[in-house]
């Protein structure tokens, strides 16, 4: 019987306070309304990344390694004339590749790493080009083909 007491008791309380009650349901209608335009946006956010990716390929995967900063908090403040610090440990060795090699040869068709040496402008006469130099492993030109 104290169900029915309860209820009875809500409602008559929704009744004398008519304007609070609308006051919550629109708070409740407004906040879940926003939550479903959040996931629905992320979600759609995801689908177009997916499928640019299968357009191109999610075989293809290219991972790129920033050299850590130790003079800031933000690492992007590096990208924009900091100065970089690196260590030893940073340095990704060949030891490292082998291992990866070892334990995921079933995963992927090739590994290789690649640093940027150098770069400039080559001109003849009025046209130029923009050139940058990379040195490269062994498993790079693999790479190169999958593109």
């Amino acid at each position: 019987m104290q169900i029915f007491e309860n209820v009875r008791l809500a409602l008559s309380g929704l009744k004398s306070n008519k304007m609070r009650a609308l006051l919550t349901m629109l708070g409740i209608i407004i906040g879940i309304g926003s939550v479903i335009a959040i996931v629905t946006v992320g979600n759609s956010l995801t689908n177009s990344i997916t499928s640019e990716m299968a357009s191109i390929g999610v075989t293809n995967i290219q991972v790129m390694l920033a050299e850590k900063e130790s003079d800031f908090s933000d690492p992007r403040a590096a990208m924009m004339g900091g100065t970089v610090r690196v260590t030893e440990s940073d340095r990704i060795t060949e030891d490292m590749i082998e291992s990866y090699r070892a334990a995921y040869s079933a995963d992927f068709e090739a590994i290789g790493a690649s640093k940027s040496i150098g770069g400039g402008k080559a001109t003849d006469g009025r046209k130029y080009a923009n050139v940058d130099i990379y040195a490269a492993g062994p498993d790079q030109r693999i790479i190169d083909t999958l593109k």
